[in-house]
């Protein structure tokens, strides 16, 4: 078993970095460590994108509090995070 770790350790202005870290669960050993670093991107125009106002205050308020803040406070991201099934559509 594995015990798997990701944080957001920064927000820019069009990129959200992430670092993770995997340990062994029964060695507490740390096996390996990685970055990945998502970059808001629109096809159409060729540009980046901004880290949506949403995103950067639910990323925000879990960083400080611990608290994940309940999904249907934001409606945009919600319908975006659904699956097709769920919002009813077949």
């Amino acid at each position: 078993m594995l015990d798997v770790y990701v944080r957001v350790s920064h927000i820019g202005n069009t990129s959200i970095a992430m670092d993770m870290e995997i340990y062994d669960q029964e060695a507490d050993r740390l096996l390996t460590t990685g970055q990945a670093i998502y970059v808001g991107y629109d096809v159409s125009t060729r540009t980046t994108r901004p880290v949506p106002p949403d995103i950067r205050e639910i990323i925000d308020y879990y960083e400080k509090t611990g608290v994940v803040l309940p999904l249907e406070r934001f409606p945009r991201l919600a319908a975006a995070a659904l699956p097709a099934q769920v919002k009813g559509i077949h």
